[in-house]
């Protein structure tokens, strides 16, 4: 796992073979996010919203 390229998706706890191995800790707002340097914010957000996730922006309609 790259935690630089994290966002928070769950997937790799998920599939680890090594129980206990990798742990998902929610970030307190207003704390800096070390992968992307933005302050968490206390509205709502999960892994499809992250700035570090490529599919967050949807493709233009055709």
């Amino acid at each position: 796992m790259i935690e630089a390229e994290c966002v928070g998706c769950n997937l790799c706890v998920n599939v680890c073979p090594v129980e206990g191995c990798i742990s998902m800790e929610a970030m307190a707002p207003g704390t800096v996010d070390p992968r992307t340097g933005r302050t968490v914010s206390a509205d709502y957000a999960n892994w499809t919203t992250h700035p570090n996730n490529p599919s967050r922006v949807m493709a233009p309609a055709e």
